[in-house]
């Protein structure tokens, strides 16, 4: 037994020796997908800081000035959709920004490593190589900025003729419009089709100059190396190649990249721009402070030499003089389009004041559209609009706005039904009367009933009249401003105003 021993663990120990060059190339390969992994994690944090650093900018962006009162000064004339293909970009062009400040920075260590081990001419050749395709990559993001505007445009146009067409759908199938909008579809879809293939093959280009720079740069540095005269050992060589590689990713792939994204943020940044940061004007609302126990109580509306605009260029409404008591009743007229609905917008505070004072003294309002506005709930929930229940309350405007019936003919769950989307299961009376009712349970200082009575019969609408609005009725201590073409009603105002062409032609003083 000790001979097989003696003679076989010599070459035991032997046959170990030889696998040890394989275990250590085995332990060579571990490591190298350890590192290969850890750099993917790497990878993928840095990914997720930089979309985390552009969420938080983005957030400030919109949040830039702090004040709940700034998007009440806004004007916005903007198709719709516009804002849903404003923040898609934002996002991502944000994060983009990180990796241009990142590229010129890796750049610059990666130059001081590479003269260091390759020498000064070999890197300036490389570099040289690279700079020289900057241009290229500049003419390329504004070909794509041009092509994304063109995307944005007519995405914005295509969502708007979207919405066009599911909120009309009912009247669309009864006229048989199925194929008309359809083709409007369509031809807005090939238009942005057409966009979006021009900045694919951009993009492709961009893709083609990542794979192509590489050998570009290892090309130009050994032939520099060549024509200097410089010697370079193959670790170097090795080494350098390694550079290269780490180089490719946030150079030749990251910096296009940013600067395409960074030419689509730029446009972005023009239509926020256009979308919220449109003149934002202080407002000259102010609270008045007079010694007169009129200006003290709540409910008091005083206009001096008032102008105020849509767009802040042209005056809708000119040199207006009002001066409205708290609890009066107030009844304004005048033809179409003689500024009656931008009155109660201009008190509202929706147009932008261009001259004048307008005094308000800290009111409540509450504002009957002339188009009643209905969301998908329950009727007691159109009604209510978050505020408190109070059963008596409640109870009483159902039966001044001639609800009451309404809710008994919904069924077994009444006023708590399901009324749809935009009051689909309604009818125009209806949607009107819900729409007076919310402005009613609102208990307001103020009330803006803009034409309320317009889609009612002559009985409910002198029923309503005389219920809601009249010297009687619910409202009788409110003040009220009744917008009507119905002139028979007002024969119980306190005070007339006749408008003319954005202009007050006449204003009475009534008594009853």
């Amino acid at each position: 037994m000790r001979g097989p021993i003696v003679h076989g663990f010599p070459k035991a120990i032997e046959k170990l020796s030889q696998l040890r060059p394989a275990w250590q190339r085995i332990d060579r390969l571990i490591q190298l997908l350890i590192n290969e992994g850890k750099r993917t994690l790497h990878t993928s944090d840095n990914n997720h800081y930089q979309q985390k650093g552009a969420i938080t900018m983005r957030n400030a962006s919109f949040s830039w000035n702090g004040h709940d009162d700034c998007l009440s000064s806004l004007n916005i004339d903007i198709v719709p959709g516009t804002f849903v293909g404003i923040v898609g970009v934002v996002g991502s062009g944000k994060s983009s920004l990180f990796a241009a400040i990142l590229a010129p920075l890796i750049a610059a260590i990666f130059f001081g490593l590479l003269w260091w081990i390759i020498g000064l001419w070999p890197t300036l050749f490389s570099y040289i190589t690279v700079i020289l395709l900057i241009p290229l990559q500049m003419i390329l993001g504004q070909q794509f900025n041009r092509c994304r505007e063109k995307i944005m445009t007519h995405t914005a146009q295509r969502l708007h003729a979207f919405k066009e067409l599911i909120d009309g759908y009912q009247t669309i199938k009864m006229y048989n419009w199925e194929k008309h909008f359809e083709t409007r579809v369509s031809r807005i879809r090939e238009l942005e089709l057409s966009a979006i293939r021009r900045a694919s093959f951009l993009r492709a280009i961009n893709m083609a100059i990542f794979f192509a720079v590489m050998p570009l740069v290892g090309f130009s540095t050994y032939a520099g190396a060549w024509f200097t005269g410089d010697q370079l050992k193959v670790v170097d060589i090795l080494i350098a190649l390694g550079f290269f590689s780490q180089m490719r990713d946030p150079i030749v792939y990251g910096l296009p990249l940013a600067i395409e994204k960074l030419s689509e943020l730029r446009l972005a940044w023009q239509r926020i721009d256009r979308l919220i940061q449109l003149m934002i004007k202080e407002g000259e609302r102010t609270l008045y402070t007079s010694d007169n126990n009129h200006y003290q109580r709540k409910g008091a509306i005083t206009m001096r030499n008032s102008s105020f605009s849509w767009n802040g260029h042209d005056d809708c409404l000119s040199s207006l003089n009002i001066d409205i008591e708290p609890g009066k009743f107030v009844g304004i007229t005048g033809v179409v389009g003689s500024g009656k609905s931008s009155l109660f917008a201009a008190i509202l505070g929706e147009m932008i004041q261009t001259q004048g004072e307008v005094n308000i003294n800290d009111s409540s309002f509450s504002y009957a559209a002339q188009s009643p506005w209905i969301f998908s709930d329950t009727l007691r929930a159109n009604i209510l609009f978050e505020k408190p229940y109070d059963e008596q309350r409640y109870t009483s405007v159902l039966h001044a706005c001639c609800l009451d019936f309404d809710v008994t003919t919904l069924g077994l769950r009444g006023d708590l039904t399901i009324i749809g989307e935009n009051g689909v299961n309604l009818s125009g009376g209806q949607k009107m009367r819900v729409s007076l009712a919310r402005a009613l349970y609102a208990d307001a200082d103020i009330y803006l009933l803009d034409d309320p009575l317009a889609a009612l019969d002559r009985i409910v609408g002198k029923r309503i009249y005389d219920q809601c609005i009249g010297p009687n009725s619910l409202l009788k201590n409110k003040t009220r401003l009744l917008i009507t073409h119905q002139t028979h009603l007002l024969n119980d105002i306190h005070q007339m105003i006749i408008l003319t062409h954005g202009r007050i032609g006449s204003q009475d003083h009534c008594t009853y």
